[in-house]
């Protein structure tokens, strides 16, 4: 819901004597020996006065302030500094740089700013593919792993502090660095950098524009230019900043999507002026000078229409959705850095139940599309679900099927991305989380539930992850994907099950090969037919790669699996009798450590339960077979 007026809350502060305006610390230099920090200081005054004035670790007695505005420039030294990495990479060290002002009978003021000791670099190179973009943190390139972010209620007053440290919990959980702050929510709240800070998250900060053109008279570039202040000050200490970007979509719309088709080219010219005067003179001009963060004019550089969108710049690709393109063109057309790609799902049953009854369990009911904001949402799922599996005629199944549906289909673009290291170094999903209990692109709905896809992106964005490929010419790849480097002296295990759960084909290849980021560890040819699958796994690190078919999920004749359980506590245990596959519980509130999995004969899958108790009594358990029967 758009907010007009007031909405955010409102301080009235008085002060006596004197008080700290700012507080800026520059970081200078960095190496492992040494942190080099100037740390630039306001004070206002109301008369002249001798204070003593505190700074880290430093103190000056009888400083003598002017009446009016005081800036100082105070260097700080930290030896042996720890530095900040972003999640996976290290800890997160944050130092509290202190200020204070006081005179002989009280403290005047003080302020405090968390810092963390970090180079984060945004390297756009030309080469001889194109353009790359990619950053490094600590002269270390990394690859970027996470989602878009949008603002979790249309009523924001709505959220609390627990909303958003289950949120970034959830970011962590699913093994993320980075998250984009989207262009057409808002520059959130505080307690979002705070927590990003010191979970190791890195915040891709759009300015407050997408999707449109905007005013340009003096009035409301004034504006503009004033509340991108106000914001670039506020968070300009924070260490997950890692890019500020001036709009979303905003350049490849004006130029690909028809909108300069209705005004005149007077109007088109000072239409593009304004454009200019924000996102390439205002924006740029006052990141460089308030802060020590890279700028980026425009997501994405180019869109798919453009063919330099795969060679250059990041990239948002929605050829897949949109488009109606099989989730194979994933594959084929992987940029230098995917900052936003997606495909919609249903929140789970229960969410639907929130706002739905039993007569509007369908989706040409007025309330489900109400609930579906895209115009050929409903539409689109049903296509690409008729390519894939049969069609559940139940409602609750369709919703099941959504998730396998939009988790499988990311699946292959998040590992492709990953897999294309360093060619490709960053994939952001569109979308982490909803606003409002809705159809959409989210791998976490409105309350919080993960969905298929949140598991996948956990499974993706391991530490070290798996991944397996079978091509039309029965070529079987496995790649390696990991975050650090890895020496993999491992043997891989490649076996072909039938329905039944037995092996009719195992190889077994040693491993010893240096990784980093990416590398394919085997391709071989190999036949499997329309009712077995393939397992790979790595022994050692008891690390398996999504189990795989040679064909459509509609046309394997599954079997039914007897699926047995034990529960204790918060825990339970679970066993199979032959293979299932996307095994999902469901039925109860909360969250399980694991979902939608693949469960073989003689293998016991542990979960941890989150939530209130773990009744058998609303357990349901799921599998493909149920799609299939």
């Amino acid at each position: 819901m758009s907010p007009t007026g007031i909405w955010r809350k409102v301080e009235l502060q008085s002060w006596d004597d004197c008080k700290i305006n700012i507080v800026y610390v520059v970081q200078d230099h960095l190496t492992d020996s040494l942190a080099n920090l100037t740390v630039g200081i306001n004070i206002e005054s109301s008369t002249e006065k001798t204070i003593t004035l505190k700074a880290y670790d430093k103190v000056w007695k009888d400083f003598k302030l002017k009446k009016g505005n005081n800036q100082l420039s105070i260097i700080i030294r930290i030896p042996n500094p720890e530095l900040w990495w972003p999640n996976g990479y290290g800890e997160q060290k944050l130092y509290e740089i202190n200020i204070s002002i006081s005179d002989e009978n009280r403290l005047l003021d003080s302020q405090t700013k968390k810092i963390g000791l970090r180079k984060i670099e945004l390297i756009t190179e030309q080469d001889s593919i194109g353009e790359s973009f990619y950053f490094k943190v600590n002269d270390k390139p990394i690859f970027m792993k996470g989602a878009n972010y949008i603002p979790q209620d249309n009523l924001q007053n709505r959220v609390t502090k627990n909303h958003y440290r289950n949120l970034l919990n959830d970011v962590i959980k699913a093994n993320m660095n980075m998250l984009r702050v989207w262009g057409g929510g808002i520059y959130e709240e505080d307690i979002f950098y705070d927590l990003c800070d010191s979970l190791g998250i890195l915040v891709w900060q759009d300015f407050m524009f997408a999707c449109a053109m905007y005013p340009s008279d003096s009035l409301f570039l004034e504006n503009v230019k004033e509340e991108a202040i106000q914001n670039v000050k506020r968070l300009r200490h924070h260490p997950s900043i890692a890019l500020w970007c001036g709009n979303n979509e905003n350049s490849e719309g004006w130029h690909r999507w028809g909108w300069q088709n209705a005004f005149t080219e007077k109007q088109k010219a000072e239409i593009w002026s304004g454009y200019q005067k924000v996102f390439q003179e205002i924006f740029p001009h006052i990141v460089d000078i308030h802060s020590q963060t890279a700028y980026w004019e425009s997501s994405p550089k180019f869109g798919r229409g453009n063919p330099k969108h795969q060679f250059q710049g990041d990239a948002h690709y929605w050829g897949v959705w949109h488009d109606g393109e099989p989730f194979e063109n994933f594959e084929q057309k992987v940029p230098r850095f995917m900052s936003e790609f997606g495909f919609q799902s249903f929140p789970q049953f229960l969410t639907i139940a929130t706002f739905a009854d039993s007569l509007d369990w369908n989706l040409n009911s007025a309330v489900m599309q109400n609930h579906q904001k895209h115009p050929r949402g409903n539409s689109l799922i049903t296509e690409y679900m008729a390519r894939e599996y049969n069609v559940p005629k139940g409602f609750k199944k369709f919703i099941y099927a959504s998730q396998i549906l939009q988790a499988n289909g990311m699946r292959i673009g998040l590992e492709s991305h990953r897999r294309n290291q360093p060619y490709c170094m960053g994939t952001l999903y569109w979308q982490l989380n909803d606003c409002w209990p809705v159809a959409s692109w989210s791998s976490r709905d409105y309350f919080g539930n993960w969905k298929a896809l949140h598991y996948t992106a956990q499974d993706v964005f391991s530490p070290v992850s798996l991944s397996q490929k079978l091509d039309d010419n029965d070529m079987i790849s496995v790649w390696v994907m990991t975050d650090l480097i890895e020496n993999i002296q491992d043997t891989l295990i490649i076996s072909i099950y039938n329905l039944d759960g037995e092996i009719t084909h195992k190889v077994t290849e040693p491993i010893n090969k240096k990784v980093e980021g990416s590398a394919l560890i085997y391709a071989q040819k190999i036949k499997v037919n329309d009712n077995q699958f393939i397992v790979a796994e790595l022994k050692n690190k008891q690390l398996k790669a999504k189990s795989l078919f040679a064909t459509e999920t509609k046309n394997v004749n599954f079997k039914k699996p007897t699926i047995s359980y034990q529960i204790e506590k918060n825990t339970i245990t679970l066993q199979t009798d032959i293979p299932a596959f996307e095994v999902y519980l469901h039925g109860i509130e909360g969250q399980f450590s694991d979902n939608f999995f693949s469960l073989l004969p003689g293998e016991k899958k542990i979960l941890k339960f989150e939530g209130k108790k773990l009744s058998k009594n609303k357990l349901l358990i799921w599998s493909l077979y149920d799609l299939n029967k």
